[in-house]
């Protein structure tokens, strides 16, 4: 459909719904697909934990590569693939199982021991020919009121699940999550591949190449008539000040720039624009000098 036969809502609705699939996070996804397939080998699984700052897109990869593998239902019977859930808070075995048990489909997910539970729960996983377990919010693992200590009893059911099922696993979390993994051999010696994922940066060659590239396949994906040329000049400079190169901060500054836009007529994004949406929402992790008015 031709930009200018839509409506602003329509054109909202689109920036919404923006994904960029630059370089670096494709090469993530097909590290994801390498331990999804050792799921056929039925030896010691081969699993990933990616670490990394909020917002720098993390929990996208996972929901990106999950959609790849919706659940079915074949002849009466239900397949899931992929099982990806976010970890609850708090963090205990009980609320991990019936977190899993729900997202399987469980019809009686409230019923029996924590034990009981479990044992459903692996049947699930055999019945329903999971593959994959993908666990969102690896920190939630760490006790924040105690210390920051590492909770050890969801931890130590967490290692006997992938134990016993053999089910290859992907976990994500922020950096101080890496605690978790490293201070029990049992866990370490399971999780061999382990990415950290940062935010875009400047200062060398590769990196301004990717932050470019990526500033480029965004602007031409905006429902505007024109391009806003976010790739060139000082432009990459400013959005990299007021972002901090995390990505959700620069998706969330593009997205309400756009809409603003779109709300005053604009055919492009101005400098006026984006520095209003500055002023007007929490961009960045603090709040410093505006880039865009500088």
């Amino acid at each position: 459909m031709n930009i200018e036969m839509m409506s602003i809502e329509e054109k909202k609705d689109i920036t919404r719904r923006i994904y960029v699939e630059y370089p670096r996070f494709g090469n993530i996804l097909q590290e994801i697909g390498k331990c999804h397939k050792s799921y056929r080998y039925n030896l010691d699984p081969d699993c990933l934990v990616i670490y990394g700052k909020s917002g720098v897109g993390k929990s996208t990869l996972f929901k990106r590569y999950a959609t790849n593998y919706p659940r079915e239902v074949k002849k009466g019977n239900t397949y899931v693939p992929v099982l990806y859930i976010t970890i609850p808070v708090p963090a205990t075995h009980h609320t991990m199982v019936k977190k899993l048990l729900s997202t399987m489909g469980d019809p009686i997910v409230e019923r029996g021991s924590t034990a009981n539970k479990t044992l459903r729960l692996y049947k699930y996983l055999r019945d329903c020919k999971t593959q994959l377990i993908i666990l969102d919010e690896l920190h939630n693992f760490i006790d924040k009121d105690y210390y920051h200590t590492v909770l050890q009893n969801v931890r130590d059911w967490l290692k006997v699940l992938l134990i016993d099922t053999g089910i290859p696993m992907v976990v994500m979390g922020l950096n101080e999550a890496q605690k978790i993994i490293d201070t029990d051999p049992q866990i370490s010696r399971r999780f061999l591949r382990r990415i950290t994922l940062e935010p875009f940066t400047l200062k060398n060659e590769s990196g301004q190449k990717e932050f470019i590239s990526f500033l480029s396949a965004l602007d031409s994906l905006l429902p505007l008539t024109k391009r806003s040329f976010l790739w060139a000049d000082e432009m990459p400079q400013r959005i990299l000040a007021a972002t901090e190169g995390i990505v959700g901060f620069i998706t969330a500054l593009i997205r309400y720039t756009v809409e603003l836009a779109l709300d005053r007529g604009y055919d492009k994004l101005e400098l006026e624009l984006l520095a209003e949406t500055f002023d007007n929402y929490e961009i960045g992790v603090s709040k410093r000098e505006n880039p865009f008015m500088v």
